[in-house]
């Protein structure tokens, strides 16, 4: 038996040719159709939000500075949100969930607490949202990059000057932030660590300011008036140690208590003063800057190409009276001046 073949007509060949006629131009056009793509992604700024404790704050507004400078470099609009008071930890979580219904590309986020920020956290992470810390962290995982001061450190080069400056002598009224914050944990365990090797040397208490000025000011009066024995005051954060220094000059203008020394963490505008005239005897400075930098730098490169650092350590420095003028310094001491 024969078989027959057959050849195909025109309703067979007709489909069949657009296909391929289809495919061929595809092939040509997708390179032009995909550099067209990246083109208008690139030409779009990325979208990162920055979210921290407290928009009230020189500290945060450095960080702030730093993140639109990166954001001119690396093609990024910054959108900038923090509670008034560093302790309203509901109001930034809720922040947080607002930041999530609008979907930026990222968001830098200082958290105000490291385990109540948690559950809004993963749930920007888990919806897409990449997130970095600054400053502090969270109690998450799923985190792309953690950008902050060594704050173990920062405790221990305090405590250390401190216990040189007075010679390993001396009762310490330690004033901590707010309670909850990984940075003020952290701190605290450095500088405990740093001075428990000073047998002369007493803690009184440990208090936290709440980053309140005015509460710090309140508990150094307070502390000072039921034991004068107190004579050394150590502030672990900017509120903190601007508020004792007030104190102590409201005491020595009253003349009611010996001189009592102070030491601090960070240097605001006020601290410089404290600290040109002797009232603030050392402090340990950090540099927000690059952490507003390095967070967008990060962000950034995240987008791009699915990677970041997973842990950048920004530079901390103690400073008194004898190097705050030093030309290395300038750009911590005074990060604003160009």
């Amino acid at each position: 038996m024969k078989m027959k073949l057959y050849r195909m007509d025109k309703t067979i060949r007709s489909p069949m040719k657009k296909i391929l006629c289809f495919l061929a131009v595809l092939i040509i056009l997708l390179p032009a159709i995909v550099s067209v793509g990246c083109t208008a992604r690139q030409n779009t700024p990325w979208d990162i939000a920055v979210l921290v404790k407290t928009r009230e704050s020189d500290f945060f507004q450095t960080v702030r500075t730093g993140a639109e400078a990166a954001s001119k470099e690396f093609n990024a609009t910054i959108s900038f949100y923090g509670p008034e008071k560093e302790n309203e930890i509901d109001e930034q979580i809720e922040m947080l969930e607002q930041l999530i219904e609008r979907k930026p590309d990222a968001i830098l986020l200082a958290a105000a607490d490291y385990y109540k920020l948690a559950d809004a956290v993963k749930k920007a992470i888990d919806s897409g949202i990449p997130v970095i810390t600054i400053d502090s962290g969270v109690d998450a995982t799923g985190v792309s990059s953690v950008i902050e001061t060594d704050n173990i450190a920062v405790g221990a080069k305090i405590g250390n000057a401190m216990a040189e400056a007075v010679g390993g002598r001396g009762k310490v009224l330690l004033i901590n932030f707010v309670a909850g914050t990984s940075t003020a944990e952290a701190r605290q365990q450095g500088f405990l660590d740093a001075v428990s090797a000073y047998s002369s040397i007493e803690i009184a208490d440990i208090v936290f300011s709440n980053s309140q000025e005015s509460l710090a000011r309140e508990l150094v009066l307070d502390y000072v008036a039921e034991d004068p024995e107190i004579n050394i005051v150590v502030g672990l954060n900017a509120h903190s140690t601007i508020g004792a220094g007030r104190a102590i000059l409201d005491l020595q203008q009253s003349n009611t208590a010996d001189k009592i020394r102070l030491f601090g963490v960070d240097l605001t505008p006020e601290e410089v003063l404290h600290l040109d005239r002797g009232t603030l005897e050392a402090t340990v400075i950090q540099n927000p800057y690059a952490m507003g930098y390095f967070g967008v730098q990060q962000a950034v490169g995240l987008l791009q190409t699915s990677k970041a650092e997973p842990l950048i350590y920004t530079d901390s420095v103690l400073i008194n009276r004898e190097n705050m003028y030093a030309p290395e310094n300038q750009k911590l001491v005074f990060p604003l001046v160009e």
